[in-house]
């Protein structure tokens, strides 16, 4: 099943290798439309994980995904599902607030820089 999620960029985890060789990076979006923010692990994984490498949090992104479940039983028979969120492509809608800032500084500079914050 396809689905796009737009949000901003929360955190970036750290890549996991398993001992097989597959690779993952979890990247969790945030969407703050409405009257409670909702909060998506999203999977990168193989050759993906150094797209994420990429991102930074604060970043406002969509992202076209695969949502996808299975079942398992464990031990004692009962039976659980999991489900996942796979990204297949993103795009960056906006940068951060703060790399925003920065650029604003950056283009324009104070007559004089006495080092005071007003």
């Amino acid at each position: 099943m396809e689905l796009t999620i737009e949000g901003v960029i929360k955190r970036i985890n750290a890549p996991t290798t398993s001992p097989k060789g597959f690779r993952k990076c979890e990247v969790h979006i945030e969407e703050t439309e409405g009257d409670y923010p909702n909060v998506w692990k999203v999977d990168f994984v193989k050759d993906d994980v150094d797209e994420a490498a990429s991102l930074a949090p604060g970043q406002k992104v969509s992202m076209k995904c695969d949502l996808t479940g299975r079942e398992w039983k464990n031990n004692e028979g009962q039976i659980i599902v999991f489900t996942s969120i796979k990204m297949w492509k993103y795009e960056v809608i906006e940068e951060s607030i703060k790399e925003q800032v920065i650029a604003k500084a950056a283009a324009n500079p104070t007559a004089s820089d006495d080092g005071l914050p007003f």
